[in-house]
């Protein structure tokens, strides 16, 4: 999860992500940061923010450009860093992500290790029913060729 804080923009406050990408632009129906359509310095599609492992990128697609920390960012994919202060356009908007722990390690990893937990659970109680279901089927095959043997018995000797 991340939490993205506006700078100079019309759009206030800090507002917290966990779903990416993150679309950043003009386009209300695929924006998930929105600026208004007055601002035509910034794309209808401008950036994107993408979480892969550990790692946050940034993705311009716009006309006007993108800025990291100053540095014209030019329709790449980049590697963002906790703090830095991201500008669509120049003298466009700027925001700051800041990374919420989860997304850095410690809590990222008891998080999967209480879903690899849960599955194994699931896993064992299927095997457990797997495992009830053949001792079931077995004992009703023994019961069978026990009848089948005494049949054969009785009526061949």
């Amino acid at each position: 999860m991340i939490i993205i804080e506006h700078l100079n923009s019309p759009l206030k406050g800090a507002k917290e992500f966990d779903r990416f990408p993150i679309e950043i632009g003009r386009e209300p129906k695929i924006c998930q940061i929105c600026y208004p359509p007055d601002y035509r310095y910034i794309s209808r599609k401008h950036a994107k923010i993408h979480h892969e492992e550990k790692i946050f990128r940034l993705e311009d697609s716009s006309t006007n450009g993108t800025y990291v920390d100053g540095k014209k960012v030019d329709n790449i994919k980049i590697k963002i860093k906790e703090n830095q202060v991201i500008q669509f356009s120049q003298n466009g908007p700027e925001i700051i992500v800041k990374f919420m722990k989860s997304t850095l390690g410690k809590n990222n990893i008891e998080e999967r290790n209480r879903i690899d937990y849960e599955i194994s659970s699931e896993v064992n109680v299927f095997d457990n029913r797997i495992s009830e279901q053949i001792k079931a089927i077995f004992k009703t095959a023994s019961i069978i060729a026990l009848v089948f043997i005494l049949f054969v018995y009785i009526f061949l000797a």
